[in-house]
C-alpha cells in the first residue's frame, strides 16, 4: 500500500482486518489498538498508518501485518462463515416471510452440526469463526445468558431451534453493539440500571461480573476458564474466560 492509494473496503471478522484497496489487500492478523489523530508533526512510532487530508488513523500493538493479493485476501475471508452483523441488517429478524435471513440462519445450524466436534461446549462452538463470525468473549456469554442455557452443555445436547435462537440473540446483539459505537456510545447490552459495580460491569448482564449479583435471579455470576479440549483451537490459544449464573443457566 503507497501514498495515493484508495482503501475502497475495509471488513473486521472478530480479530482480523482487511483492508481493501484497489489491487492488493492489508491483512492484520490482530488489530491491535487504533487511534484517530489530526494532522501533526512528531508523531509517536506506530504499526500501521492511514493518513487522509481529514486526519491520521494510527495502528499500534499489532501482532501480524500482511499484505495481499486479491486471490490471497479472497482465500483467507472464505475460511470464516457468515458475518452475524450482516445478516441481522438483511431485514427484520422478527419477520417470519424473511426467507433470506431464516436461510442463512439455517445454513450455520448445519455447519455447526456437520463441522464441530459434537462433544464440545457450545460456549466454544459459538466461538468459531469458520461457522459464524462475529462473536467474541463478551457476546458469547451475554448470548447464553439472555437465551438461559448452560455455557458447559455440549453441542449435542441442544436442538436446532435453541442453535438457531442463539446466533440470532448474538446477530442482535452485535449488530445493536456496532450501532452503537458508531454513535460514541460504551459497548453494552443493557442499559444501567444502577446496580453495584465498577463502570464497566455496569454495561453488561453478565461479563465481567464474577461475584455481583445476576441481574434476573440475584445468585452470583461465576466466572471459568474450563473448555471441553475438544475443540478445533484446543491447546492452541490461552483459555478464554466465560461468565454465567448458576441458577438461571441450568
Amino acid at each position: 500500500m503507497a501514498e495515493g492509494d484508495t482503501i475502497t473496503r475495509t471488513k473486521q471478522r472478530l480479530a482480523p482486518i482487511f483492508l481493501g484497496y484497489e489491487v492488493t489487500g492489508l491483512h492484520i492478523a490482530n488489530p491491535g489498538k487504533w487511534r484517530g489523530h489530526r494532522p501533526r508533526v512528531g508523531m509517536a512510532a506506530t504499526n500501521f498508518r492511514i493518513a487522509t487530508n481529514q486526519g491520521i488513523a494510527t495502528c499500534s500493538k499489532a501482532k501480524n501485518i500482511v499484505g495481499l493479493s486479491k486471490a490471497e485476501a479472497q482465500r483467507v475471508m472464505s475460511r470464516f462463515g457468515p458475518d452475524l452483523i450482516e445478516l441481522h441488517n438483511l431485514g427484520d429478524p422478527q419477520d417470519s416471510n424473511n426467507s433470506q435471513y431464516e436461510l442463512m440462519i439455517e445454513k450455520i445450524v448445519t455447519k455447526a452440526r456437520t463441522r464441530l466436534d459434537q462433544n464440545i461446549f457450545i460456549h466454544e462452538a459459538l466461538m468459531n469463526q469458520s461457522i459464524a463470525s462475529g462473536i467474541g468473549n463478551i457476546y458469547k456469554s451475554e448470548a447464553l445468558h439472555i437465551q438461559k442455557l448452560n455455557p458447559f452443555v455440549t453441542l449435542e445436547s441442544l436442538d436446532d431451534e435453541q442453535i438457531a435462537n442463539l446466533y440470532k440473540k448474538a446477530a442482535e446483539l452485535l449488530a445493536a453493539n456496532a450501532q452503537g459505537r458508531d454513535a460514541g456510545k460504551r459497548r453494552r447490552t443493557i442499559v444501567n440500571r444502577g446496580r453495584t459495580g465498577t463502570e464497566s460491569s455496569s454495561q453488561f448482564f453478565v461479563y465481567g461480573r464474577n461475584q455481583l449479583k445476576c441481574r434476573r435471579c440475584d445468585d452470583s455470576i461465576r466466572r471459568s476458564y474450563k473448555e471441553s479440549g475438544k475443540a478445533s483451537n484446543a491447546g492452541k490459544y490461552q483459555p478464554r474466560s466465560t461468565y454465567w449464573c448458576d441458577t438461571c443457566q441450568r
